[in-house]
């Protein structure tokens, strides 16, 4: 775990570097994100897809990969939809945004 928007430790078999990757790009679409399509992504329960498809679009992670990453993001699905709902009910919180985004100063894995 690298931001505080994963929670827990997965057991997933992906490199440090793609979790690193992951967890930043996730965590950069949440804060990011429009606090309206949040709310249509979480009242429609699809928080996950969308951020697949996002992480998906920029390219960084080899498609071959692109199944476990989803893998891992339902994992922490709970966590996330636990941040995102924050931020919605939260847009002007820009602190929140900041500690959402500063990195955990140590791996916890």
């Amino acid at each position: 775990m690298y931001f505080r928007t994963f929670q827990e430790e997965s057991t997933l078999n992906l490199s440090p570097e793609i979790i690193l990757t992951v967890e930043y790009l996730t965590t950069q679409i949440l804060v990011n994100a429009d606090s309206e399509y949040l709310r249509e992504v979480i009242e429609k329960r699809t928080l996950i897809d969308a951020l697949h498809r996002e992480l998906s679009f920029f390219g960084y992670i080899q498609k071959a990969l692109l199944p476990a990453v989803k893998e891992y993001l339902d994992k922490h699905a709970p966590a996330l939809t636990e941040v995102a709902t924050l931020l919605m009910n939260d847009p002007q919180n820009q602190g929140l945004r900041e500690h959402l985004l500063t990195p955990l100063t140590t791996h916890s894995g």
